[in-house]
């Protein structure tokens, strides 16, 4: 055979092989039939969480001016996050003039205390003067009526004088008794406008104690514009749907926060958890117990398992549940679910509270059962079928399907182990065969 002839024979060959390899598909994916175990799971998204964590609260409105990064490892202490004090500047200035003007009005009352208190000193003084005047006038009538007394005993004077004795003797008196009346009326009134003062001088001082206990409280808040860790952990911050930016998104310097909401958390990394949850309509088959496969997809698909330890007693709306936030959207599905606990087994080191994974609780699992891909499977007319590789190309085989599980579906009739099927829409190849 010459040159040429033997060229031409090898193309033909090579254009001969690479016509089967077209017809037989070898460029398609292919599924080999097996028997093997059949697992029945509900599939769901799970989050990571702990199940002890402690709360970072913010103890006054402001805007957040540092926080610390997610994920970063703090110690009982340690600066978590510094609000602005702009506000409580304020409350404290308006307190220091409270204060001072509380002062004035206090030294005011005492100046007019103290004015009144002189003035009625001097009258009181003059008062027990002027009695002390009458007493010693009342005394010399006293002395004079015995004397007169005396003498009329022994009638040396008329009874005229001696009557007219012991009438200046009773006026003396009874100017005496009046003297001394009016001094204590005096010493009265004093007291009383003394004690008026004292009152508003009393009342004064209690506003001063209240206005400063408030600056005492609003130096406390000022001080507290530092928020420290109250533990050792891992610092969290607070995550959240944020409808401005219509995504979820965790708490930022510059945004604005209330008295008491939450900055943060730190949670105990010796006890994490993924929460996921369990709709409705699953809920009679699901029951706790149940062994779970974990995958975490973000730190390179480790693969873990769990077991179902609780689910909760009251249904709640998907997007409020734990994985149902962090996939959170700007519609609402409607769909109701049970939140649910999953133990981990074996936790590996690189866990963190917030990672997602992919949950799937184990509802059964059967061996021997025979399953395809379901996207391997075309439906036409209420018939299954499959595209099986026969001989050089590709033929229909009609399959009768039973339970779906995983993207698998189990083949009750129509295929047996060690058939390969097309793994893909089998109308690729069947072109309108069946």
């Amino acid at each position: 055979m010459g040159p040429r002839l033997l060229a031409a024979a090898l193309a033909a060959a090579l254009l001969a092989s690479a016509g089967c390899r077209k017809d037989a598909g070898a460029d398609l994916p292919t599924h080999s039939v097996q028997a093997g175990d059949f697992v029945v799971a509900l599939e769901e998204v799970g989050v990571v969480e702990a199940k002890r964590v402690v709360n970072v609260i913010a103890p006054f409105s402001g805007s957040v001016v540092t926080l610390a990064d997610s994920g970063a490892m703090v110690k009982a202490g340690d600066l978590v996050a510094v609000l602005d004090p702009v506000k409580i500047r304020e409350q404290i200035d308006e307190v220091i003039d409270e204060l001072k003007q509380l002062k004035n009005e206090y030294e005011k009352s005492i100046e007019s205390m103290t004015m009144e208190i002189r003035s009625g000193a001097l009258e009181v003084d003059g008062a027990f003067t002027d009695l002390d005047f009458q007493r010693l006038k009342l005394e010399e009538t006293n002395s004079e009526l015995s004397r007169l007394q005396l003498l009329r005993d022994r009638e040396v004077v008329a009874t005229d004088e001696v009557r007219d004795a012991l009438s200046n003797a009773a006026l003396s008196k009874l100017r005496t008794v009046g003297r001394e009346r009016d001094s204590r009326s005096q010493q009265t009134s004093a007291a009383l406008a003394e004690s008026g003062y004292v009152g508003d001088i009393g009342q004064t001082l209690l506003n001063v104690e209240k206005s400063r206990r408030d600056l005492e409280k609003s130096l406390a808040e000022f001080a507290s514009a530092q928020v420290k860790a109250p533990v050792d952990g891992m610092f969290m911050r607070r995550s959240g749907w944020n409808w401005r930016r219509r995504t979820n998104a965790e708490l930022q310097p510059g945004e604005e926060i209330g008295d008491g909401e939450l900055i943060g958390t730190i949670p105990d990394l010796s006890g994490l958890v993924v929460r996921t949850q369990v709709p409705e309509s699953w809920l009679e088959r699901v029951r706790e117990g149940m062994e779970a496969e974990v995958v975490f997809d973000t730190i390179g698909g480790v693969r873990m398992t769990g077991r179902l330890e609780r689910i909760a007693s009251a249904a709640i709306e998907r997007e409020r549940s734990a994985s149902g936030m962090a996939m959170a959207s700007e519609s609402a599905s409607g769909e109701r679910v049970f939140e649910a606990e999953l133990a981990i087994a074996d936790p590996d080191p690189q866990l963190k509270p917030g990672l997602t994974a992919r949950v799937r609780i184990i509802l059964s699992k059967d061996g021997g059962v025979v399953s395809v891909p379901v996207e391997a499977v075309w439906t036409r007319d209420g018939a299954h079928w499959v595209a099986e590789r026969s001989g050089g190309g590709w033929a229909g085989r009609k399959v009768e399907l039973g339970r779906e599980s995983g993207g698998s579906v189990e083949v009750l009739g129509g295929l047996r182990p060690g058939d390969t099927i097309l793994a893909s829409d089998p109308r690729r190849v069947l072109d309108g065969k069946l």
